[in-house]
């Protein structure tokens, strides 16, 4: 393989990172106001393809690096998929409910209460989480080193 092809992989790599990084970063307002659950997912999908190109172009940058670029993309995605997993299981016992004996509804309005009172407590963690992020410097750094 000669340097070109090589380059050419590599910059592939780093317009994916990027386009993956940007559409992470387009989600944090939406994330940030909680009114949708879809910025959530968006963003989770968005971490978990950016993590995964790091996985297959890794190598062209310095291991140490593409650590550090790994780290805080997987802890904000472990919190992001904390609150998606508990938004889903709301979607379907809602959905679920409207399908239930009427005197089931108590018991699974009780349970949707907590789930919702879980979600909150998700929601001040995932707010942590990019607040931690944004912190760690990796969207300036990333933007630096692939450009």
């Amino acid at each position: 393989m000669n340097d070109m092809t090589m380059t050419g992989f590599a910059g592939l790599g780093a317009e994916s990172l990027l386009d993956q990084l940007d559409a992470m970063i387009a989600e944090v307002p939406g994330v940030r106001l909680d009114e949708d659950r879809e910025p959530v997912h968006r963003m989770r999908v968005a971490a978990r393809r950016l993590r995964s190109i790091l996985g297959l172009c890794g190598e062209d940058w310095p291991a140490e690096t593409v650590d550090a670029w790994k780290r805080p993309v997987r802890r904000l995605a472990r919190r992001l998929g904390a609150a998606r997993d508990t938004d889903v299981q709301i979607e379907f016992l809602v959905d679920f409910m409207y399908e239930a004996p009427k005197a089931a509804r108590p018991g699974l309005e009780r349970l949707l209460l907590r789930l919702q009172q879980r979600r909150a407590k998700e929601q001040r963690r995932v707010v942590a989480a990019l607040e931690r992020f944004e912190r760690s410097g990796l969207v300036e750094s990333m933007r630096r080193s692939l450009r």
